[in-house]
């Protein structure tokens, strides 16, 4: 669960399990519609509100592909490249590595990072990490 804070205009993410002692009240709240489309379009709760969405390329083999092309990652997800084997390149912006390292990490090996350079050594690190 995300709200914006009135005190002080900051975006706070809670997990519902966490949330103890809860007493209802009266007060009423309203969806601010910036937030809706923030969520609407972010992958994960690692979504960033204060920083630029940045684009992030990959390359999906064709043995998964027919899942990105029936349900796109995010709204931002566009093929950018049908390749002859069945495999695709697609784009999609994000505004936190996090939002789509654990993503690329499930469908491991069947995904590889395009760009940018950064989330692929990110994730080259990683797995050298658990291998060692």
């Amino acid at each position: 669960m995300i709200a914006l804070d009135s005190r002080n205009d900051k975006l706070k993410k809670y997990y519902l399990k966490n949330i103890t002692d809860i007493k209802t009240t009266d007060e009423t709240f309203s969806t601010d519609k910036n937030l809706d489309k923030l969520l609407d379009e972010s992958i994960s709760i690692w979504f960033n509100e204060n920083k630029e969405p940045y684009e992030v390329k990959l390359h999906i083999d064709k043995k998964i592909a027919k899942y990105f092309r029936r349900k796109p990652i995010s709204k931002s997800q566009k093929i950018l490249k049908n390749h002859e084997d069945g495999s695709i390149d697609i784009i999609l912006f994000i505004s936190h590595d996090m939002e789509i390292i654990p993503l690329i990490k499930y469908w491991i090996p069947y995904i590889k990072v395009i760009e940018p350079k950064s989330v692929r050594d990110t994730i080259k690190r990683d797995i050298d990490m658990y291998l060692n």
